[in-house]
């Protein structure tokens, strides 16, 4: 792939293929250990992408921090496997796109704790105690898992570090040219 004059052109063993622009959907993946929590023991039960849960998460109470579409579809995916699910979020309306709302809303499974920020996860015996500050209340869940669904970066990793030096992209996924 190179620039001439207005135009990408993009050179594959068979063909050229000129274009005004390239859209590279590459999707996003988790930023890690963006929490700090005082008990070490409870990270082996913190996950923070769905795929990575343990196979058998069925009838589990799970706790996902976050109010984005990843974590509406997470949810959504999870009560699927007839898990119980909280969605903590911090404003008091979630980001997520009305559909996904909708969906969550619709299911007795999942419930919605807005106004709330994660202060500490302490893993007692099998469970995790979550804590959390809801409306300036400290609130305790009890979870078998979180899932943090919050802070998410642009998958750029696999773009040849020549290609991202040469058409300028930036760490956030995005080009000046």
């Amino acid at each position: 792939i190179y620039k001439k004059k207005a135009l990408f052109i993009i050179e594959t063993d068979s063909e050229l293929i000129k274009s005004h622009s390239i859209i590279a959907a590459t999707g996003t993946e988790p930023v890690r250990n963006i929490f700090k929590f005082k008990n070490g023991k409870a990270q082996n039960k913190i996950f923070y992408d769905i795929n990575r849960l343990p196979k058998r998460v069925g009838k589990k109470h799970i706790t996902i921090v976050g109010g984005g579409d990843i974590a509406f579809d997470y949810a959504i995916s999870l009560v699927k496997k007839e898990c119980l699910v909280d969605i903590v979020f911090r404003s008091g309306k979630p980001r997520a796109i009305p559909l996904l709302i909708n969906r969550a809303n619709l299911s007795e499974k999942i419930t919605l704790i807005k106004n709330s920020t994660l202060l500490d996860v302490q893993q007692i015996d099998n469970e995790l105690n979550v804590y959390i500050l809801e409306n300036y209340n400290k609130i305790k869940l009890i979870s078998d898992v979180i899932l943090i669904a919050c802070g998410r970066k642009k998958n750029i990793e696999f773009i040849n570090p020549m290609l991202i030096k040469r058409l300028k992209i930036f760490k956030d996924g995005y080009s000046n040219i």
